[in-house]
């Protein structure tokens, strides 16, 4: 995520029209998924000629900085009241390494009912991009799950 923060940082120009943006994210070395992706934040320019990134690139990039200095294992450790805990992770992600895993199931073992994890074949970190069909299939089963009964 943050290697694509900072590319999207120095792709901050106009694009002639999307496609040019998603080949040169192509040309970036990121998958056309993730490219296709990401081009659906491209605005018009006022004028009309030709698109640009939407996101507030250094809002979006503060927003992950804050994120990553959070630590909240202990909510998912001892999730509170009727909190379920539900990680979806692809299987070729390199972002929850071996270390997370292990410490995930380990918890997800010793409390079923509250914490579960689900690994999706064929995806890395960008699981609803790079399998939409199976990240949707399984938010719906956990929406359907609802809160922990008490």
């Amino acid at each position: 995520t943050q290697r694509v923060v900072e590319l999207l940082s120095e792709m901050r120009g106009v694009y002639a029209t999307r496609e040019a943006f998603v080949a040169e994210l192509l040309a970036r070395d990121q998958t056309r998924e993730l490219a296709t992706w990401l081009a659906m934040n491209l605005e018009r320019e006022p004028d009309g000629n030709g698109f640009r990134f939407g996101l507030d690139i250094d809002a979006v990039r503060e927003m992950l900085t804050d994120y990553l200095v959070q630590d909240l294992w202990d909510v998912v450790e001892e999730p509170p009241g009727r909190v379920r805990v539900d990680f979806l992770v692809g299987d070729d992600s390199t972002v929850v390494d071996a270390v997370d895993r292990a410490r995930l199931a380990t918890v997800a073992q010793r409390l079923p009912a509250r914490v579960r994890v689900h690994v999706v074949a064929r995806a890395g970190h960008w699981v609803h991009v790079d399998q939409p069909d199976a990240t949707v299939a399984l938010l719906a089963e956990v929406f359907r799950a609802g809160p922990v009964a008490t």
